[in-house]
């Protein structure tokens, strides 16, 4: 802890792994794995869309929520995890976030959530 705050004050970023434990479906078996997160936010508030990806989804919007990310300021404590996507590793999800940001369409947002149903 004590490096990561080190690292942290000198302006380098640290994020932790949590590790998750889930049931290999087939073999019945335990395993540890790293989940990462593309997720989408709406806020009633502004009305405006938000996507970003996290390694922990109900931190991560709490943490939009209370007001302490400057991007999403404007619209906490009204954010919404709207749509979010598994990926196993915390490089899929960045490329996927920026997937989604490039497209730079509020149409396309709109599907990718109404396509989950």
């Amino acid at each position: 802890m004590a490096r990561a705050l080190h690292w942290q004050c000198r302006g380098h970023r640290f994020e932790s792994v949590i590790l998750h434990f889930r049931l290999a479906e087939n073999a019945g078996l335990f395993y540890f794995s790293n989940m990462y997160y593309v997720y989408i936010l709406f806020s009633s508030k502004t009305n405006k869309f938000y996507i970003g990806s996290t390694d922990n989804l109900n931190s991560r919007l709490n943490h939009h929520n209370s007001g302490a990310t400057p991007s999403t300021k404007s619209g906490a404590p009204f954010w919404e995890i709207k749509y979010h996507e598994i990926h196993p590793d915390r490089s899929e999800a960045l490329k996927r976030e920026l997937e989604i940001k490039k497209k730079k369409s509020k149409r396309y947002i709109e599907w990718l959530i109404s396509s989950v149903g």
